[in-house]
């Protein structure tokens, strides 16, 4: 019993210590596409790619895949041979590739031109090895080049082509010696001698002075044993500016001071064979070293502890053992290269380390957490019980109510003092943060039977005496804290699988389940349903969970999808570019920043709520967790985990880092992979026939690591209205683009951060003939050639049918306007002689005299404008001066009569027809003033405006009305022909012309509406 006791208070208080977190590798080899698994030597490029030289070939990696260069014997432009010993580029970006036997081997990236240089004994300016080992530029971009195999060291010199071999003398020692001085395995310049060289070679450490040809050997004073001299050096960093750090065939690695010629001699180990083959720097006081068997060892420099890393070739999380050629570091990350492929570390590959915490199984995992106040508190499945931890500390705990074994916790409550979690599934615990106390809270009305039968699952707090209690099968439980009460909600619940609680800005409760979301108000203590017609024909219609977001908008998480509410309507969210990781999501969380994290069965997905651009983080980013996500009160979000739970603030995964630069790797026409000139990230300008209009580009940002979040858009300017979003796709393809020229641009992103540099590449693409100027010009000119040809033809036709129609036209309105004229002369001469027969009646000899004097003379301007077709106005003007003076003769004065004629008008040049205003002055006479009683007035104004004369006939007669009805009431009725020849002339100037006078007529009346006169105004156009 006292046993028993002991074990129980052991374990209601273990405590935990928090452990370091693991350094995990990974590995690369033939199965990523890898050519060849013994990795020598690793080079990153200007433009981003790795470089990775092995026994088998050349390969080219871009952080998503390999390219890789091998020797074809059938193709004369593949590698010339594929075993690689060295990589190099210069300053101009060729790569210098050594190999073990094949020589030199150049590849300019521009051309991708390979270019060979071999040993030929024959040529004492050729390469003197075919063993090349390491390369160095100096200041003048010669290529300092060392070899193995007694070759020793030379300098290509770009200009001559050449390359000048340089004897290393010796001190007379063995020959073998004299071949160890001449084997060298690394080179580096001088940092602060650009004139000296360092040599690490099998016979020890040397220096050379590329201006005065002078060689210096630096032996290690370690005593001689194997094959090799312990002496023997492998690899050589600039430590510091007057240290270099060296390593060794068997000692580990030791200092040579460059000022004091002397050795350090600290870390000389000889009985440990401690073969470092290549080395780089960690950090400030740290190396990595790539070592022979012992595979990857880390050095101290201030103590000068080298520390091996575990090795195992079954587990892929630790580096390959066995022989490791070579390491290459580019900021937190490091590759290894060796006799069994890459092994990288790499801190952003790693961004989810898990927080292991112990557990009573294999299968146990953290799925609950809270952290309200001061402790954060876990819960999982196969656990001891509620662990504890510390934020401050990092102190952890773990507390249990019994031995019961496993304890199983779907879900917390908290308030200040208390925590309520659920046993599932047939438990509900209240535990005293301050006691660490257990007690099992009761339900009223339910056994333990009926909480198994129901199964609770999740828990909230509406406060701190009410809790909500959610269940698989049963519900859901209104349970009061002070007295006890429990209300169980099944009505139209039955059956309602619970997921989620989340309280909403309205005081509500959203309550996920397998069917569709409730609403509980807590006031009223009534369930509302939601649905979502955007699930409506989905199979998977279960909701796991939702978010509130400001301005009236709801996140719903379900397993076909993210549905986004706002304005009571829904729909499933399409992201803009790359999908959400997975359709399955268990779980949604807020940041502070208002970006929407989403647990799926693939990953963990962040939604840029405003964008809708989306950032996924899965198993490549070492991410290893069970579907919930919570944030806690410092805005660190919690991911559930096996064995463990992984804990991390969103702002450290979007840190500003450099933005990613984009490469063109090719150009396709019609699928087919094209060759041109220069290498398409080298081209600056397409040009295209009409034929080629379906082509498309590959492109990449050689991000080594995070390469699955890189985003992508392209433009083509010129076809497409603005940027086009391609996700994670790297290629863009266009077809039936019209001849004109055209930009492709393509650019590159990474999370937390803004575009980087745009990559432009411009296209001509040469129109079909058809489309040309010049083919244009010349259609144009020939169709319009044909076209005048025609219409002049037409034309000409026209013209002379025109001009018979005219001409008859002419004659025709001519001949019937001396027809008009000809009636209208008699018809005056009929009028006139019937005023002097009149005088000669009443026996008035004198006013007949007059009478016909002024009768002769109108006659005479008559018969002279009677051919005319117009006269001056001033003619015509005395044509009816004479006219009035005429017929106030004749009437003995029964009228007056005025004239105004405008400053204006110069009548002189002013031409007219003749014989159009004297009508409806006649008119005016006879029909208005001859029957007016008392004083009779004519009056005529003449005006000009613009390009009209007005004449303006205006007479104080009996008016238009009066007057026919005096007519009506005559017994001789004839038709007045003055009138009627004057309109039928009117219609012929119109139709000679195409202009002609216009008549109004008003009639004037006093303010009873009694006739006053008439108003003629006439509108003549103005030939002069």
């Amino acid at each position: 019993m006292k046993v028993f006791l002991l074990i129980i208070c052991f374990l209601t208080s273990i405590r935990l210590s928090a452990q370091e977190m693991e350094l995990p590798f990974q590995r690369i080899t033939e199965k990523e596409g890898l050519e060849g698994n013994q990795v020598v030597v690793f080079l990153k490029d200007r433009r981003g790619f790795l470089w990775i030289g092995t026994n088998e070939g050349l390969n080219r990696y871009d952080g998503y895949e390999f390219k890789v260069y091998r020797n074809d014997p059938q193709d004369t432009t593949s590698l010339p041979y594929n075993h690689i010993s060295q990589l190099y580029e210069d300053k101009e970006g060729l790569l210098w590739i050594g190999t073990e036997g094949g020589g030199l081997i150049v590849l300019d990236p521009v051309t991708e031109i390979f270019t060979s240089y071999v040993y030929q004994e024959a040529d004492p300016f050729s390469i003197p090895g075919d063993r090349v080992r390491c390369f160095a530029e100096d200041q003048q971009g010669n290529i300092w080049i060392g070899l193995d195999n007694r070759a020793g060291l030379c300098r290509f010199n770009k200009a001559t082509g050449r390359f000048d071999r340089f004897r290393i003398p010796h001190d007379g020692n063995s020959e073998s010696q004299m071949g160890n001085v001449l084997a060298i395995r690394d080179m580096k310049i001088d940092r602060t001698d650009s004139s000296k060289l360092w040599l690490a070679t099998v016979g020890g450490l040397m220096s050379f002075n590329i201006k005065s040809e002078e060689l210096g050997l630096h032996p290690h004073p370690v005593k001689k044993s194997g094959v090799y001299p312990e002496y023997a050096t492998w690899c050589i960093d600039q430590q510091s500016d007057n240290e270099l750090r060296v390593g060794f065939f068997d000692i580990g690695t030791d200092v040579f001071n460059t000022e004091t010629q002397t050795w350090k001699g600290a870390n000389v180990q000889p009985s440990r064979f401690i073969r470092v083959f290549d080395l780089v720097r960690k950090s400030t006081n740290e190396y990595w070293l790539a070592c022979r068997e012992k595979s990857v060892a880390i050095l101290d420099i201030e103590t000068d502890k080298i520390t091996f890393l575990e090795t195992d070739l079954s587990d892929v999380t630790t580096p390959f053992p066995g022989f490791t050629h070579t390491v290459y570091r580019e900021g937190d990350r490091v590759w290894f290269g060796g006799r069994y492929g890459i092994s990288v570390y790499d801190p952003k590959q790693n961004l989810f380390p898990v927080r292991k915490l112990p557990f009573l199984s294999d299968q146990g995992r953290i799925v609950c957490a809270t952290e309200k106040y001061s402790k954060r508190y876990l819960g999982g499945f196969n656990s001891y019980g509620i662990y504890e931890i510390d934020p401050t500390t990092g102190n952890h705990g773990v507390h249990r109510p019994t031995s019961r074994t496993p304890f199983d916790m779907t879900s917390f409550a908290e308030t200040e003092s208390k925590l309520y979690l659920v046993n599932f599934p047939f438990a509900i615990y209240e535990f005293d943060k301050r006691t660490k106390q257990f007690k099992s809270l009761v339900l009223e009305g339910f056994s333990r039977q009926n909480l198994i039968d129901i199964r609770p699952r999740e828990l909230e707090l509406i406060s701190d005496s009410v809790l909500l209690i959610g269940t698989d099968r049963g519900g859901i439980i209104r349970h009061n804290l002070e007295n006890q009460q429990t209300k169980h909600f099944q009505q139209s619940l039955t059956g309602f699988n619970t997921t989620d609680f989340e309280r909403m800005s309205d005081g509500t409760y959203w309550i996920s389940s397998d069917s569709g979301i409730v609403v509980y108000s807590d006031k009223n203590q009534t369930f509302d349903h939601v649905f979502l017609k955007s699930l409506e024909n989905k199979k998977n219609q279960r909701i796991s969970s939702f978010k509130e977001h400001p301005e009236g908008v709801f996140w719903i998480g379900t397993e076909s999808g993210l549905v986004k509410m706002a304005n009571q309507s829904d729909e499933i969210v399409a992201s803009n570019g790359k999908p959400i990781s997975g359709h399955a999501i268990t779980d949604l969380e807020l940041d502070d920043k208002g970006n929407l994290w989403i647990a799926t069965d693939k990953g963990i997905s962040v939604l840029d709520t405003e964008t809708l651009s989306v950032t996924n983080f899965d198993s490549r980013s070492g991410l290893n967790y069970n579907g919930a996500i919570k944030k806690l009160k410092n805005g660190a979000l919690w991911l559930s985990a096996q064995l463990g739970y992984i804990l991390f603030h969103p702002d450290s995964l979007f840190s500003a880092s450099i933005k990613p630069e984009v490469v063109l790797t090719s150009f396709k026409l019609f699928d087919q992979e094209q060759e041109l000139d220069k290498h398409i990230d080298f081209t600056r300008t397409l040009n295209l026939s009409y034929q080629d209009n379906f082509f498309s580009f590959s492109f990449v940002s050689p991000t080594l690591s995070g390469a699955q979040n890189v985003l992508y858009s392209y433009w083509l300017e010129g076809f497409d209205q603005d940027w086009l979003p391609a996700g994670d796709r790297r290629y863009a393809s266009y077809t039936n683009l019209s001849g004109g020229f055209y930009k492709f641009h393509v650019r590159a992103k990474t999370p937390g951060n803004s575009w980087g540099t745009t990559r432009t590449i411009n296209i001509m693409i040469d129109p079909p003939y058809w489309e040309t100027w010049w083919f244009i010009t010349v259609s144009i000119l020939v169709f319009t050639g044909i076209i005048y040809r025609l219409y002049k033809y037409r034309l000409n036709q026209a013209l002379r049918e025109e001009k018979l129609r005219s001409e008859f036209s002419q004659k025709l309105a001519e001949v019937e306007m001396t027809a008009l004229r000809a009636q209208m002369n008699p018809h005056f001469l009929f009028n006139s002689i019937n005023s002097i027969n009149s005088y000669i009646i009443k026996n008035s000899i004198e006013e007949a005299t007059d009478y016909l004097s002024k009768f002769s003379r109108l006659i005479r301007l008559i018969l002279h404008h009677s051919n005319a077709k117009i006269i001056l106005l001033s003619e015509e003007i005395e044509t009816i001066k004479l006219y009035l003076e005429m017929e106030a003769l004749r009437f003995d004065g029964k009228f007056e009569y005025t004239f105004e004629i405008s400053d204006t008008i110069e009548v002189d040049y002013v031409e007219v027809p003749p014989m159009i205003i004297q009508p409806y002055i006649e008119n005016a006479i006879w029909h208005g003033l001859l029957h007016k009683t008392g004083d009779a007035h004519l009056r005529l104004v003449f005006n000009q405006f613009g390009e009209n004369l007005s004449v303006t006939i205006e007479d104080n007669g009996i008016g238009r009305k009066a007057a026919a009805e005096l007519k009506s009431k005559s017994a001789v009725k004839k038709k007045s022909m003055g009138m009627k020849i004057t309109q039928d002339r009117i219609e012929l100037l119109k139709k000679m012309y195409d202009v002609a006078p216009t008549v109004t007529i008003e009639d004037k009346t006093d303010k009873k509406g009694n006739a006053e006169g008439t108003v003629v105004h006439l509108q003549i156009p103005l030939n002069g």
